[in-house]
């Protein structure tokens, strides 16, 4: 082991501690190197018909729910007829998806909902005579 000597001491006390970007904790840090802010960054076919795909019909998520719609209607078409598909554990498992995304929807919308009342009631203390603008350009009274 060596010997400290005073000056390491004295540097050691009085030197600035230096955190560089990314030397902490970051563990809930999710990096993705290619980020793109019009459509999703991976891609399967035509780069280009996919972006004109993503901002002129539907996102990726829409296409997706749309399919499901239709997969759980002709399964309870199809169950009308057979019996045995009403009880497919694939339908079950597609219903229970269907559902827990629903529930993420509902609470993105409730969260929108109370920062909307939250920003009017704030509006309302500060400028109501602003906020009555504000509600009859928007429909209301």
């Amino acid at each position: 082991m060596a010997s400290e000597t005073l000056a390491d001491a004295w540097l050691r006390l009085f030197s600035p501690t230096i955190n560089l970007p990314g030397s902490g904790s970051i563990g809930g840090f999710s990096y993705h190197p290619y980020t793109t802010w019009e459509a999703p960054t991976l891609y399967r076919g035509d780069q280009n018909v996919e972006q004109m795909v993503y901002r002129e019909v539907a996102s990726p998520g829409k296409q997706l729910g749309k399919l499901t719609e239709v997969v759980l209607e002709l399964a309870d078409a199809i169950a009308k007829l057979d019996s045995n598909i009403a009880g497919s554990e694939n339908v079950r498992e597609l219903k229970c998806m269907c559902e827990q995304v629903e529930a993420i929807k509902q609470t993105v919308n409730a969260s929108a909902e109370t920062a909307a009342k939250d920003a009017l009631e704030k509006l309302k203390s500060v400028d109501p005579k602003k906020l009555n603008q504000l509600l009859k350009q928007f429909g209301g009274s």
